[in-house]
């Protein structure tokens, strides 16, 4: 069983309960152990989440707040810190962190033959990583002691986490919070994931110890079970590439970021709603344009 995070934020709360519905349809029960929403915002809007949108697992639902943790920052510093933090208190081997744009488009089939492989190690593939996080290798790499060559699949979410490596992690690295905030700003710009990439690599040597990475997903021969279709804001000269990406049989979840919904045409977005239509994550397609318009807005 698996734990799946959430991090969110008021503006987003219709983006999670598509998120939600996403859930419903495509996670089995028996693979759910816990789906935790973290609120990165006022306390309060922790009672607009409703359980119910995650219709079969409402009763796996637990929804915490920022205030349950001693957080520095605000917005997406603190976004990066909780997925650790929360992950740190799952109650399962593994667990997988989401943002609320990010959604399922298909069964997340958790048996060794797709998620873990016979060993038990979660078939993420790895990949190098942007030039954009390039401070923050360097950083982790000095940090650590060690070189990284490429990082674990998808370097973004849907990112899946061994509990015992994020605790030990961050009990490892005194007053964790402090160091993680700071080392987030210019010129280092520190991500969850790297850093978290970087450990694994300290740790044992070889993320191959309890990560599959053998499916490179730069090989387009190879494929790796945690394929996604993302859309970054400085993409969206390639929408007509990323939905052929998001109509493959392999993708597993697709996500477009907020700045590029603003630059898309309403040919665009249409196209994208009626995709969603497709996969039952909108009801239909007048209310499917209504929510995404008032989310851009």
């Amino acid at each position: 069983m698996l734990d799946f995070i959430t991090v969110v934020f008021q503006p987003e709360l219709p983006l999670l309960e598509i998120q939600a519905r996403s859930f419903d349809l495509y996670l089995n029960p028996t693979d759910v152990n816990q789906i935790v929403v973290v609120v990165n915002d006022n306390d309060l809007v922790a009672d607009l989440v409703n359980p119910s949108w995650w219709g079969k697992h409402k009763d796996k639902v637990v929804v915490k707040t920022t205030s349950h943790y001693d957080l520095l920052g605000d917005g997406w510093d603190n976004q990066q810190a909780l997925k650790l933090l929360a992950a740190a208190e799952s109650d399962t081997k593994w667990s997988v962190v989401f943002d609320a744009k990010t959604w399922l488009i298909k069964a997340f089939d958790t048996q060794e033959s797709a998620l873990f492989d016979t060993q038990g190690r979660p078939n993420v593939g790895r990949m190098h990583l942007s030039p954009h996080f390039e401070p923050a290798k360097v950083f982790v790499e000095q940090y650590y002691g060690i070189e990284i060559e490429m990082v674990l699949g998808p370097s973004g979410v849907p990112y899946v986490f061994h509990t015992e490596d994020v605790v030990e992690m961050i009990s490892g690295i005194p007053d964790f919070i402090t160091f993680f905030q700071q080392a987030q700003k210019n010129p280092t710009l520190l991500t969850e994931f790297v850093l978290y990439a970087g450990y694994i690599i300290k740790k044992y040597g070889s993320v191959e110890v309890i990560y599959n990475p053998n499916k490179l997903k730069i090989d387009p021969t190879q494929k790796t079970y945690i394929n996604v279709a993302n859309l970054a804001d400085w993409e969206t000269d390639c929408f007509d590439d990323f939905m052929s990406t998001v109509c493959e049989t392999k993708t597993l979840t697709a996500s477009i970021h907020r700045r590029a919904y603003q630059t898309l045409t309403q040919d665009q977005l249409l196209t994208w709603v009626l995709f969603l239509e497709s996969r039952q994550l909108i009801c239909n397609i007048s209310d499917g344009l209504d929510l995404l318009n008032t989310y851009i807005k």
